[in-house]
Parts: C-alpha cells; sequence; structure tokens
C-alpha cells in the first residue's frame, strides 16, 4: 500500500475508484498475466457477447456443476447467469441424447456422448435466443468420442450464432488441442476456471458496447 501511494498513480490505492474508471472507458481488468493473456486471446477472437446468460455443455456432470458455480459466484467465480433453457431447446436435446442425460443448464450429455450427438445439442442450443453464450466441455475421454469433436468445436464457433468458448480436457494432447482451435479462432483454455474467467471478460466489454450513449 505504501509503495501504491507514493507512486505517481496513487489512486491505485482506492480500488474501488480505479474500478469505476475501468468500467467508464470499457478497460477490462486483469489482475495477473494468466487472465490478461486469457481475456486477451477471447476478445480477439470474439469481441464480446451481448449478455450474462451461459449455458455449459459437457459430457461429465461434475465438470458441468463446477462451471456452473464458478459461472454464477459472485465472491468466487465470475458473477454472471446461467440461463434457463426454452422448452423448445430441452425438448431437441431430449430428442437426441441418452435417456439419464440432465437437460436443464449444465447439459451433461454423460460418457454416453458421441460426435455427433455433441454437435447436434450444440446447434439445438445455438438456436436458444435466452443463451449468450455456450460454454463447451471439450473432453476426448470419452469412448465414443473421436478428433471429430475438434473439428465441431470449430464449425459451430464460426456458424455466426451464439459465440462458443472451449474447456479442453485432452490429457498430454490438451495443449495441442487448445492451439489447433486457436488457429481457428477459437478461445479454448485448459481448465474450468479460466474459460469462464474470459467469457467474464466477453460480458464486459459487450456490456460497455450496450451502454447508453
Amino acid at each position: 500500500m505504501s509503495a501504491a501511494s507514493s507512486h505517481t498513480g496513487a489512486l491505485a490505492a482506492s480500488d474501488p475508484v480505479v474500478e469505476g474508471v475501468f468500467r467508464q472507458c470499457g478497460i477490462v481488468r486483469a489482475y495477473d498475466e494468466e487472465e490478461l493473456l486469457d481475456s486477451t486471446k477471447a476478445l480477439a477472437m470474439l469481441d464480446h457477447i451481448r449478455g450474462d446468460r451461459i449455458c455449459v455443455v459437457a459430457s461429465a456432470g461434475g465438470f458441468g456443476v463446477i462451471a456452473s458455480d464458478y459461472v454464477e459466484s459472485k465472491e468466487h467465480g465470475a458473477g454472471l447467469r446461467m440461463t434457463k433453457l426454452s422448452q423448445r431447446t430441452i425438448d431437441g436435446i431430449r430428442a437426441v441424447a441418452p435417456g439419464f442425460s440432465s437437460l436443464g443448464n449444465p447439459v451433461d450429455l454423460t460418457a454416453g456422448v458421441t460426435d455427433e450427438m455433441y454437435d447436434q445439442v450444440l446447434g439445438i442450443i445455438g438456436e436458444d435466443t435466452s443463451v449468450d453464450c455456450i460454454m463447451m466441455s471439450l473432453e476426448l475421454q470419452p469412448p465414443n468420442i473421436t478428433r471429430r469433436l475438434i473439428e465441431i468445436a470449430k464449425a459451430r464457433s464460426g456458424s455466426g450464432k451464439t459465440p462458443l468458448v472451449v474447456s479442453v480436457f485432452a490429457g498430454p494432447r490438451t495443449d495441442a488441442v487448445i492451439r489447433e482451435l486457436a488457429r481457428a479462432n477459437v478461445p479454448a483454455y485448459p481448465n474450468i476456471w479460466r474459460t469462464v474467467r474470459a467469457m467474464r471478460a466477453l460480458y464486459l466489454r459487450g456490456r460497455y458496447l450496450d451502454r447508453p450513449e
């Protein structure tokens, strides 16, 4: 604190003032170099999302629950919202997902997921106007999943509809998959928290762009 107070940027000691200035100027705040780079990647690739309503899609229920906590918690997460999917969306997911899947939000496609099933579900959710951004948990471990799921993520992200941010769980291949998605302009991260935090940066940018003149 003494170092900040003696510096030419003495207002750094007054965090609420700094936060207010950043908000008015449309600055997305980062607290360390990792958050800075993660936010920069998301903003460079997607620019913004129009609101804070998030849908999480995973093939492991635990990942979906953790992501939901990070999305909604104001103390330990991003302070965004897990959106309520429309009945039409839920019915569409029910028609293609395993009968024991969780059809709400987060959507749990279970270990019985296939590439085609994941593709169809992403398409259905992408048509739901109550969803501002989809968090896709890309897991290559389920037995019926192949590398085609990476191509599906690329295609769905580039479809021009609901923005897609990806959390990658691919064991030793994780970094390679993230780089491959980046080449296709898809923001992807190696854990859930960094993915959610990137969506928060996109939301803050969108909120600033939507401000009254």
